[in-house]
């Protein structure tokens, strides 16, 4: 929020000279890096998670094969994980939106909108307690929209 006023007063002096009425800003989602840097831990279980998922997949396949996986398989089971690891990471992106609309309504005046939403899906699969869930929902049911 910091950076956004931060923004809009910026531009503000840069446009002083002319007027913003009937301008309108949006970003679908503002918060995202800032939500990236949030989750570090998250990243953290999931590296942990992902090289013993690659353990675990090498285990596998010696012992469905009886042998050591080659360059190629290995390659293989390295793909793979790699991709689970986007997929984890698209789904944590989407996780949580924070979505802002500034309409500038006259000289002096704006109105700012904020839309967060949170998908429940994705932090259940991503590991957050149900109970966290909740009070993020009611933290989010609470929270003024302009």
């Amino acid at each position: 929020m910091k950076l956004l006023v931060e923004v809009l007063l910026l531009t503000m002096n840069c446009l002083a000279q002319s007027t913003l009425t009937g301008r309108v800003y949006h970003n679908p989602n503002i918060m995202k890096d800032m939500l990236r840097q949030e989750v570090k831990d998250f990243d953290k279980k999931m590296d942990e998670s992902l090289s013993e998922a690659k353990k675990k997949a090498i285990e596998k396949f010696e012992k469905e094969k009886g042998r050591k996986p080659n360059v190629q398989e290995l390659a293989d089971i390295d793909k793979s994980v790699n991709e689970a690891l986007a997929q984890a990471n698209a789904m944590m992106d989407n996780a949580m939106k924070t979505a802002v609309t500034v309409e500038f309504t006259d000289a002096t005046h704006l109105m700012v909108k904020m839309d967060m939403s949170v998908d429940d899906a994705i932090l259940k699969a991503a590991g957050v307690s149900w109970l966290k869930r909740k009070a993020i929902k009611a933290a989010l049911a609470l929270a003024p929209k302009s």
